[in-house]
């Protein structure tokens, strides 16, 4: 019975460390760039360019980890808030370029969409069913 509930639990909160990670690595990305071109290891602006590409990656886990993680979450709220984020993060990962106060909503978005994926893991740690009562087929 235990094993049930702790593969119900992993199985929910799956997506949520994948968006965590997602997330997590696009702050490391957004802030990477700007830190090297401080160091003299020959880094260019026209090796930013190349970086960009990684934007996108991690706007496509995003919206991944969104989608799987808001299927199984039960609280409107919170599914509100995950797709208000990754539309913030999409916006600002497509404009940052043209206005540049669009960087620092993408820094935004990301930390939001991290904060989302805890509070739906710790949502999940909370309502999980109790040894003993019978769990509902998947």
């Amino acid at each position: 019975m235990k094993d049930k509930v702790l593969r119900l639990q992993s199985k929910k909160t799956t997506p949520d460390w994948l968006g965590i990670l997602s997330a997590g690595l696009c702050l490391v990305h957004c802030i990477l760039p700007p830190l090297l071109l401080l160091l003299p290891f020959g880094f260019t602006t026209n090796d930013h360019e190349y970086w960009q590409h990684y934007s996108y990656a991690f706007l496509i886990f995003s919206f991944v980890a969104c989608f799987m993680t808001t299927r199984t979450c039960t609280s409107g709220s919170l599914v509100v808030l995950f797709w208000s984020f990754f539309a913030l993060l999409t916006i600002a990962l497509l404009l940052h370029e043209a206005i540049p106060v669009f960087e620092y909503a993408a820094y935004a978005a990301s930390f939001g969409l991290i904060g989302c994926h805890l509070l739906h893991i710790r949502q999940c740690k909370k309502y999980q069913p109790k040894p003993g009562k019978q769990l509902e087929p998947f």
